[in-house]
């Protein structure tokens, strides 16, 4: 289980973002405007912040599938 606000946490949403900012922010920018697509990206890792512990573990592809459907509904 992971805790929320904890070092861990942390770190394991961080190695999710390096891993998959670009991916997401590329899905944005084929859809949106460069503004609206730069907004839409955080949002969705605003999301993932929120909701990291319903995220499949981060290290694997299907977090990036998870963040994928945030994506298609910011």
């Amino acid at each position: 289980m992971r805790v929320p606000n904890s070092p861990t946490t942390d770190a394991a949403f961080r190695r999710l973002f390096d891993s998959h900012h670009r991916e997401i922010q590329a899905f944005c920018m084929r859809r949106l405007s460069i503004d609206d697509a730069n907004d839409a990206a955080s949002e969705v890792f605003l999301v993932a912040w929120r909701r990291f512990e319903a995220i499949p573990d981060p290290a694997t592809q299907e977090a990036l599938m998870w963040l994928y459907g945030v994506a298609r509904n910011v």
